[in-house]
C-alpha cells in the first residue's frame, strides 16, 4: 500500500483513495475513515424541540405513521433521517436492520429467540422486545460479529 500525505492549508480533510475498491483491505479503510468521521450524535425531534442524542442511548428505530421514531429508554423521538440513510451513516456503530420497518442498535440486544416461523424475537437491556426477520438474520449475526 502506497501512503501519500500532502500538508495543505485548507480546513476540510480530503481522502482519495485509489484502487480496487472492491477488496477487503479498501473496504475496512473506508470503514475505519467512516468511523473516524461521522459523529455519534443525532439530532432528534419532539415536538418542536431539536433534542442532540448520543447514539448509544437509542435502543432501535421504526417506522410508524410516516415517521422514523427513535426509542430510547425513556422517550420515543422523531428522526428526520430515512431507514437507509441511518444504515448509511451508522452502520459501524451498531446499528443494522432486523426488518422491513426496523433498525436495532446491536450495543442493546440482550437475547435473541427463535420463533417455529423462522423469525426471531430480540429482547433489549430494556427487557421491551421486538420482531426481526428471518430475511435480515444473517446481516444481523455478521453485525454482531464485526462490533
Amino acid at each position: 500500500m502506497k501512503l501519500t500525505i500532502e500538508d495543505n492549508s485548507c480546513e476540510e480533510i480530503e481522502v482519495i483513495i485509489k484502487g480496487n475498491i472492491s477488496s477487503p483491505k479498501v473496504q475496512t479503510l473506508i470503514s475505519l475513515i467512516n468511523t473516524v468521521s461521522v459523529s455519534s450524535k443525532l439530532s432528534l425531534w419532539d415536538d418542536e424541540k431539536e433534542i442532540l442524542t448520543n447514539l448509544k442511548e437509542i435502543f432501535y428505530f421504526t417506522t410508524a405513521n410516516r415517521h422514523i421514531y427513535a426509542k430510547t429508554d425513556t422517550h420515543e423521538l422523531i428522526c428526520k433521517y430515512t431507514l437507509s440513510k441511518l444504515i448509511t451513516i451508522f452502520s459501524n456503530y451498531g446499528i443494522t436492520q432486523v426488518s422491513k420497518s426496523t433498525l436495532v442498535n446491536i450495543h442493546h440486544i440482550k437475547s435473541l429467540e427463535a420463533e417455529f416461523s423462522g423469525n426471531y424475537v430480540i429482547t433489549l437491556d430494556n427487557g421491551e422486545k421486538i420482531m426481526a426477520s428471518r430475511f435480515y438474520m444473517k446481516n444481523l449475526r455478521k453485525a454482531i460479529m464485526e462490533v
